[in-house]
């Protein structure tokens, strides 16, 4: 069956390329497509070949009943072999008849406008790859689609794939995607491939990632899983890059040698056998600094504040600085030249890592367990144990059932004044929190709250003449706390959230680390 319709298809085209220029137009013109016509019309002879020699249909009238029997079409140019070279699909109006096709392959044509394709509901699995398609606006309303094949496409928007909620398998391989975190909508891809497409920053991708089963790029949770050391004396981590060398530093890993140096990622680099650039990006700052070195003498020292879009320069004049840099780099038309120094920080970061600077920042060196973020073994008592002693005393215990018995899993203690003190204790099989509060005179009140509902229930209060809420209202003695319930669990949660860098249940979960 597949040599005959490779006979037909070659007899075909045999046919239908030996007309004269002047005779292809008129053909062309007798294929324009009619709504009230009763077959299916071609304007692409190229189409009409492939599709008839698919089909096995050399002559006649294709009808609309048999386009619509069909639901599987191969109209990839893996048919070239069998035809003149450079015979390619260039427009698909036609195949909108075939409107029951579930697979339809088109690869490897000239295609830019696929417009016909919105009148194709039914199809699961779709393959353009190998056509620069400029336009993926008629994929919006295929949603039934599980495959789909975009390699080498063109299009400068892609946010029509976010309605394809269903694709399993997603090909996007050098084609123009730069933004990928429309991509976090699609919860049912298994497959996904970026190879060689200018995708500025893959740690948008995180939230899917785990449910990738093949991928052609791998995704970095941590500065150290991307390559990066850690210098424990002068507490900075450390990359030694193609592009440039990178130093990162967090203030709560420890001092760096210089006060400068503290949240920042910095990178050195040569522009010149003379000119050496120093630049950094103050990630808590949104703000970056820039230096330029020649013969260790500090030519040029300015800082650009992007918030406010503003420069202060710290050694010479902008005037001089300006030189220096024109002299040491190459400057684009039209660019603000103290910006060219931030244009080649970026693209350093970039290509080295492929992420932005804002979200290098915002990795940890390392994954993070209870020892790495600060507890410590209470193993006589089954938990880990974390102290802050500067400012308002904070202890938590962290409690997992392989360490022994405890009541509970989570316990959070801290001052609310040189008076009163309050204890959170974290039940996680049943989701609550029972919140108690004392004072210096062993008076005290507590209450448990439902973490799903929100609701609480109150339980005792030393004071017989006072409510539990009463009594938590002369403890915290603040007028602009509306509600105590809320207001004590909420305590508990931004100290983790604003401490630890997670939620609750996160840092329940963690392992204790080696």
């Amino acid at each position: 069956m597949k040599k005959m319709q490779i006979i037909l298809l070659t007899v075909l085209l045999t046919i239908r390329f030996v007309f004269t220029d002047a005779s292809a137009a008129k053909i062309a013109q007798s294929f324009e497509v009619s709504s009230d016509s009763k077959f299916v019309k071609f304007v692409d002879p190229v189409l009409e070949a492939m599709v008839r020699g698919s089909m096995g249909k050399l002559e006649g009238d294709i009808t609309m009943a048999e386009a619509e029997a069909l639901t599987r079409l191969n109209l990839s140019n893996s048919w070239q072999q069998y035809i003149s070279s450079g015979h390619v699909i260039r427009d698909i109006s036609g195949l909108e008849y075939f409107t029951n096709l579930e697979s339809l392959d088109l690869s490897d044509h000239a295609i830019t406008d696929i417009s016909p394709l919105k009148e194709l509901p039914k199809l699961t699995l779709l393959s353009l790859g190998g056509n620069p398609v400029d336009d993926l606006t008629p994929l919006t309303g295929l949603t039934s689609l599980k495959v789909l094949i975009l390699s080498n496409c063109a299009a400068q928007d892609y946010s029509p794939l976010v309605k394809l909620i269903h694709l399993e398998i997603l090909k996007l391989d050098n084609s123009t995607i730069t933004d990928v975190s429309l991509l976090t909508s699609l919860k049912n891809l298994k497959q996904l491939y970026l190879a060689n497409s200018p995708v500025n920053d893959y740690s948008l991708l995180e939230n899917i990632y785990p449910n990738l089963e093949k991928k052609d790029f791998t995704l970095a949770f941590t500065l150290k899983e991307l390559g990066f050391t850690m210098d424990n004396e002068n507490h900075q981590a450390f990359y030694d890059g193609e592009h440039a060398s990178i130093t990162i530093n967090h203030s709560k890993w420890g001092a760096p040698p210089a006060e400068w140096d503290a949240n920042i990622i910095r990178i050195s680099t040569y522009l010149t056998d003379d000119y050496k650039l120093f630049a950094g990006f103050y990630g808590d700052l949104d703000a970056y600094v820039f230096q330029i070195v020649k013969n260790d003498e500090m030519l040029v020292n300015y800082v650009y504040d992007m918030a406010h879009d503003s420069f202060t320069i710290g050694t010479g004049e902008r005037e001089n600085s300006e030189k220096v840099l024109l002299a040491a780099m190459d400057v684009l038309e039209g660019e603000d030249v103290l910006l060219a120094p931030m244009r080649i920080f970026n693209e350093a970061i970039q290509k080295t890592f492929n992420r932005t600077a804002k979200s290098l920042y915002a990795m940890p060196f390392e994954s993070p367990t209870l020892k790495n973020l600060g507890f410590f073994p209470d193993l006589a008592n089954a938990v880990y144990l974390y102290e802050q002693r500067e400012g308002k005393d904070v202890n938590i215990e962290i409690h997992h059932p392989e360490w022994g018995e405890k009541a509970y899993d989570f316990r959070f203690f801290t001052q609310l004044s040189d008076e009163y003190r309050i204890v959170m204790m974290y039940y996680d099989n049943e989701k609550k929190i029972v919140v108690g509060a004392d004072d210096n005179n062993q008076g005290g009140a507590d209450f448990t709250y439902f973490i799903e509902t929100q609701e609480h229930i109150d339980g005792w209060c030393s004071n017989k003449d006072m409510t539990v809420e009463e009594y938590f209202i002369k403890a915290y003695n603040d007028p602009g706390i509306e509600d105590i319930y809320q207001h004590s669990v909420a305590l508990m949660l931004q100290y983790v959230e604003n401490t630890f860098g997670m939620t609750l249940e996160a840092l329940f979960t963690l392992p204790a680390g080696d």
